[in-house]
């Protein structure tokens, strides 16, 4: 009877201890480097933790993430598409771009790897006259659409990123772009391939192309678990970067603006993001609700 009363006593304590361990919130202050960030529970759309959430800024490249999603909605994948010379006239030859060829043809898929893997500004524009007709009427579209998933303070100007003035979004707009994108059936895959081959067109050889997001495998800053990611830069906007990781149950979103492309800011936001969510279920085992939020 003594020695089954001590046993009870040390598995007592021993869930003491694991309770008290707990954090009190989720309100912790991380050293980012970016001007603004946010992690959202992808599912619920809760928001984690944020630091200027809702501060106008320039997404750059990240702006191709709603293009894929309004091109996976309005077109099929092997539908073939046609490039415009007015695709090919808007895309500056300094920024990124596949070297597209007025006349080429190529399908949806195809043009979906090329802008979630090499972030080519032709192909947008290619995905972009194929859904709305012209380039300005996609931009528009893309506004309509951003404010019907929440993303209130967000004026898209172009398929693809490209810096204008008018073209604008904050962190926490892009993260529930981002997390419809993710939910959006057949689309992760074109921001998570590390490798592929477009090939050859009617007016090109094949293409390979080589995802140059560094949180995926082969990565510097590789993190276990990113279902989705899209990297961004221009001189106005900084560095951008949008990813999903899931973890478990748990997914999470987190968006970087003026960021100078540091993926560690992205690990920091998951590793803090997950220890919530595994002390919110310890909590729970304990008996109390842990604040998964702030």
């Amino acid at each position: 009877m003594i020695k089954w009363s001590r046993r009870l006593l040390t598995l007592f304590l021993a869930a003491m201890l694991l309770c008290g361990a707990l954090p009190a919130s989720a309100e912790e202050e991380l050293n980012l480097a970016s001007q603004a960030a946010v992690l959202l529970d992808a599912e619920t759309g809760a928001v984690l933790y944020q630091k200027n959430m809702h501060q106008v800024l320039y997404p750059a490249s990240i702006t191709k993430i709603m293009t894929a999603l309004l091109a996976v909605q309005n077109l099929q994948p092997e539908a073939v598409l046609t490039v415009s010379q007015t695709a090919v006239n808007a895309v500056p030859r300094t920024s990124s771009h596949i070297s597209l060829k007025a006349g080429e043809r190529l399908t949806v898929e195809q043009a979906l790897y090329a802008i979630g893997m090499e972030s080519a500004n032709d192909a947008a524009n290619v995905l972009a006259e194929a859904v709305s007709g012209s380039l300005e009427g996609f931009a528009q579209l893309m506004t309509e659409t951003a404010a019907q998933l929440g993303a209130k303070n967000t004026h898209f100007a172009n398929a693809n990123g490209l810096p204008d003035s008018s073209h604008a979004t904050t962190a926490y707009d892009m993260a529930l772009i981002t997390a419809a994108a993710w939910k959006q059936e057949g689309l992760k895959k074109y921001f998570s391939t590390v490798t592929y081959t477009l090939p050859a067109t009617n007016l090109s050889a094949a293409r390979s192309f080589n995802n140059k997001d560094r949180l995926l495998p082969g990565g510097q800053y590789y993190y276990d678990g990113v279902e989705m990611a899209k990297t961004g830069w221009t001189s106005s906007a900084q560095g951008t970067f949008a990813a999903v990781v899931q973890k478990g149950d748990v997914t999470l979103v987190a968006v970087t603006l003026q960021d100078g492309n540091d993926w560690a800011d992205h690990r920091t936001l998951y590793e803090f993001g997950f220890s919530r969510a595994d002390a919110a279920e310890t909590a729970a085992a304990c008996g109390r609700k842990e604040r998964f939020w702030i």
